[in-house]
């Protein structure tokens, strides 16, 4: 078979013998004809094989599904029964902690108790503990330190005897020893006593003991009753249910040893552990589309991520029996039913599987929901990709099949078609295949035949209205490229207008923009050099603040140590000089060593003095101790943002820090300084800011108080200099007045005084920036106002007003100005 084009029909026209076929040479080759659409056959036959393939890869994709979700239930089971395990394991590891501490604790209470026999440490105990106004006993205040021991409530009702001294004592000394050494991996250690007596260890909560209310009952708290005889009659180590401390205001779960002595219980030990790491964990560490929850075996919710609102609403008796939700229901009717070694439960009525480990200790069950549509993702996107490679394969088949299908059946068909088509057109261009031995190319020999008759007419009539087209196109191509031509000229000229115009507008708006641009030049450049004045001024007065810090800090350490042991220091003397007054009263026989050794270091001197020096040495400390923190209030390094601060204890500090100054001179005597605070409230501000502008004001004030003083006590002798201070406030601002006796200032210098760089200082001795940039951080900073009132010979005051807080800044605005109010500085200068 001669090869073909591939639509089977051919140019066919190559000359006749008895005719000239020159200009049918010259001719364009014939167009090629399309196949058209395949015949009925060809595609009943395709869709056939297609659905019977199609149903073959459903049916093996429907059986790789099911089994794969077989594989992936047991792997994955397996996987969540080994979470849930150690999950437990790692959470039981706190509870477990608590009950080993609390038997080695009441061996060595009972072991104390033993030893103290009848004792009554009634010196000891009034010392360390007294009675508060509201009738309990409580540690003594001015030497109790709730970070370093423990706290001590005595209801009001309680009478006092030997044995309850003697238990509070021990209780105490035990808490402080064993608390502390605890602490680190336990929240709090305390002692509960039946009498409604607390020894508490908790530094997270130092005031627990001086916050209790007087009507406190601790024996109507689940830490206490969850472990008497009447709940717990075999006396064993016990844990309560989730609950809220009403004084530390957080949320706990307790584990209590009830201790006895000969038959009678005298003490409840007791531990808190805070949940808020557990039921974190709980909530949020949780394998992905699956959530975990705790339950108590008494029907208590413990955690839940869905419940967490309800179960603190309830204080933590939240009953699942009770709360009406039947899933959770469903679920605690699950756990109940768990058999010994069993983990995972199938929880059918809710398609899902409990894993289901529990908590030693506390009774509590650690509950992992994993529903199985989680189990079912996995094997459905491996199904959908078999799938999806299975009709893959079945559309490269379906090609396969139509091409063969086209080549040898409905190509051939359609182009007989097409021919018969092209022929009723009119259309008689074209040729048939001949070669074929069969049916389709006799067909193809006949067809030919008849339509090379007609052919020669066709093909005249054709190259007449080819030639006539072809004038038709060159006319309108000719009138085009003129008419194009005229447009573009046109445009370029248009263009051009519209260039010079817009060069003419840009050429003067860069003039305007030139002149405007050497204005902010020249008051930048005036702005810039003032700043950077301001920024080494700012500079300056930070570093002194680190500094200051930095010392502070540096002293603290060692002072607190100091401060801390001189209690201890003075009860071990005492103890001591006890000591040696009891061993003189009770030994008849002097020895000459003894009395020797005692006369040389004068013993009757060294017993009177040593109270005495301890004593001063504790006055110093304290007085080291507050220098250091008015240095740090004064600092106040840590507080870059706006925070209620204090302003009394700010204008302390700045004054302690000038002390120097304010002491006699050899040239002065002392500057008074006069206090008159009012009751102010907690100012939002930058303290560390306030702090420089009551620094700068303040040493002014001193400044001209030295300079003035020569001159003033000549003329009066009796003048004394002094300043005042005045606080007060004025609706939502407080109100600063500081004021000196100097010498006051004139109407031109007042006018300069917040100018930058301006000074009436020697030069050397003033760069002129303190009162502008204090001036920047009341007004700017603070949106308050800085005035000055002098006169001169009449002494000069500052007057600082600023709000108490950021919203009182815009409620004072769009309020107190619209109505023509004044303010407080507004009202004195008048």
């Amino acid at each position: 078979m001669k090869p073909l084009l591939p639509n089977v029909l051919t140019q066919r026209w190559r000359g006749r013998p008895e005719e000239d076929n020159s200009e049918l040479e010259a001719q364009p080759p014939a167009k090629v004809l399309l196949p058209g659409t395949t015949g009925s056959l060809t595609r009943r036959t395709l869709i056939k094989l297609a659905v019977r393939i199609a149903g073959v890869i459903v049916v093996s994709t429907t059986i790789s599904y099911f089994h794969m979700i077989s594989s992936f239930k047991s792997q994955t089971l397996g996987q969540l029964e080994k979470y849930v395990e150690e999950r437990v394991e790692r959470e039981n590891t706190i509870f477990a902690l608590a009950e080993t501490n609390q038997a080695v604790l009441k061996t060595e209470l009972l072991r104390r108790l033993e030893e103290l026999g009848d004792q009554d440490p009634k010196t000891e105990f009034d010392r360390l503990f007294a009675r508060s106004p509201d009738g309990a006993i409580r540690n003594r205040s001015e030497i109790f330190d709730g970070t370093r021991e423990a706290g001590v409530y005595i209801d009001k009702r309680v009478q006092l005897n030997a044995d309850i001294r003697q238990r509070v004592l021990t209780f105490y000394q035990l808490a402080n020893m064993y608390g502390a050494a605890w602490h680190h991996q336990l929240q709090n250690t305390y002692f509960t006593l039946p009498e409604n007596i607390m020894v508490l260890y908790w530094p997270q909560v130092p005031t627990w003991a001086a916050d209790a209310t007087s009507d406190l009952s601790m024996p109507d708290q689940e830490y206490y009753w969850a472990a008497n005889p009447k709940h717990n009659p075999a006396q064993e180590t016990v844990w309560t249910g989730l609950y809220y401390d009403i004084v530390g205001k957080t949320w706990l779960v307790t584990c209590a040893t009830p201790v006895s002595r000969n038959g009678k219980p005298i003490v409840t030990l007791g531990q808190d552990i805070t949940l808020d790491e557990l039921l974190n964990r709980t909530i949020h560490d949780r394998l992905p589309g699956a959530y975990n929850m705790i339950v108590r075996s008494d029907g208590r919710l413990i955690a839940h991520p869905q419940r967490t609102a309800e179960i603190q609403a309830k204080k933590g008796e939240f009953d699942i029996q009770q709360s009406g939700d039947r899933h959770l229901k469903q679920i605690f009717q699950k756990i109940q039913t768990l058999r010994s070694g069993q983990v995972i439960i199938d929880n059918a009525q809710h398609d899902e599987y409990l894993a289901v480990a529990k908590i030693k200790g506390p009774d509590w069950y650690f509950v992992t929901v994993y529903p199985k549509s989680i189990l079912a993702q996995p094997a459905f996107q491996t199904a959908r990709i078999i799938l999806l490679l299975g009709f893959l394969s079945l559309l490269l088949e379906i090609l396969v099949l139509f091409f063969v299908l086209r080549q040898q059946i409905a190509k051939p068909l359609t182009s007989f078609m097409q021919a018969t088509e092209l022929v009723a057109a009119g259309d008689f261009n074209m040729q048939l295949d001949e070669s074929r031995r069969d049916e389709l190319g006799h067909l193809g020999r006949l067809f030919n035949s008849m339509a090379d008759q007609v052919y020669s007419r066709e093909q005249s009539l054709e190259q007449a209205r080819e030639k006539l087209r072809r004038n038709n196109e060159e006319l309108e191509l000719r009138v085009l490229e003129r008419t194009t031509e005229l447009s573009l000229v046109i445009t370029q000229l248009e263009d051009e207008i519209t260039e010079r115009r817009e060069v003419e507008s840009a050429l003067r708006d860069s003039e305007t923009q030139l002149k405007e641009q050497a204005l902010q030049l020249q008051q930048a450049l005036q702005d810039l050099q003032s700043t950077q004045a301001q920024l080494i001024q700012t500079e300056k007065m930070s570093g002194l603040g680190q500094l200051v810090a930095g010392v502070a800090h540096e002293i603290n350490n060692p002072v607190n140590f100091i401060y801390g042991n001189l209690t201890y220091i003075n009860r071990y003397a005492e103890d001591l000089l006890d000591l040696v007054q009891l061993y003189q009263q009770h030994t008849i026989e002097k020895i000459p060593a003894v009395e020797a050794q005692i006369e040389a270091i004068e013993l009757p001197f060294l017993v009177e003095d040593l109270p005495k020096l301890l004593a001063s040495m504790k006055v110093g400390a304290e007085r080291i101790r507050q220098i250091v923190l008015s240095l740090r209030n004064f600092s106040r390094l840590d507080e870059a943002e706006m925070k209620p601060v204090d302003i009394h204890e700010g204008i302390d500090s700045t004054l302690l820090i000038l002390q120097n100054r304010l002491k006699v001179q050899p040239h002065r005597p002392e500057i008074a300084v006069v206090k008159e605070y009012g009751e102010l409230p907690l100012v939002e501000c930058y303290a560390g800011q306030l702090n420089q502008v009551f620094m700068n004001i303040l040493c002014n004030a001193i400044d001209a108080l030295e300079e003035d003083y020569e001159q003033r006590s000549l003329a009066n002798p009796a003048t004394i200099p002094s300043i005042t201070i005045r606080t007060t406030t004025h609706k939502a601002t407080v109100l600063i007045d500081i004021g000196d006796n100097g010498p006051g200032m004139s109407e031109t210098v007042k006018h300069q005084l917040f100018n930058p760089f301006f000074t009436t200082k020697k030069v050397g001795e003033g760069t002129g920036l303190g009162l502008a940039i204090s001036y920047q951080i009341v007004v700017e900073k603070h949106h308050g106002q800085l005035r000055c009132l002098s006169t001169p010979s009449q002494g000069t005051h500052f007057l600082i007003e600023i709000p108490t807080a950021h919203k009182a800044i815009a409620d004072q605005s769009a309020t107190e100005n619209p109505a023509g109010e004044k303010s407080a500085i507004a009202s004195l200068t008048e």
